[in-house]
């Protein structure tokens, strides 16, 4: 098993990972379909993650160094 910071890497790297799929896939879709709700969720929720996990790495980051 790793250890705590290596799972939030791996949750920063894979949420980034999705957050670029969801802006790719952005212009393709029109504002007037059902799946742009979707996409808009989901850029969301993958950035809430990606700063989230950021903010941890951050906080125990500086910890460790006290």
């Amino acid at each position: 098993m790793g250890t705590r910071s290596s799972f939030f890497k791996v949750i920063l790297y894979f949420s980034l990972m999705l957050l670029v799929m969801s802006l790719i896939i952005l212009p393709f879709i029109s504002a007037t379909s059902p799946e742009f709700i979707i996409i808009i969720m989901a850029v969301a929720i993958n950035g809430l993650t990606v700063i989230s996990a950021y903010v941890y790495l951050r906080v125990t980051s500086k910890k460790a160094d006290k």
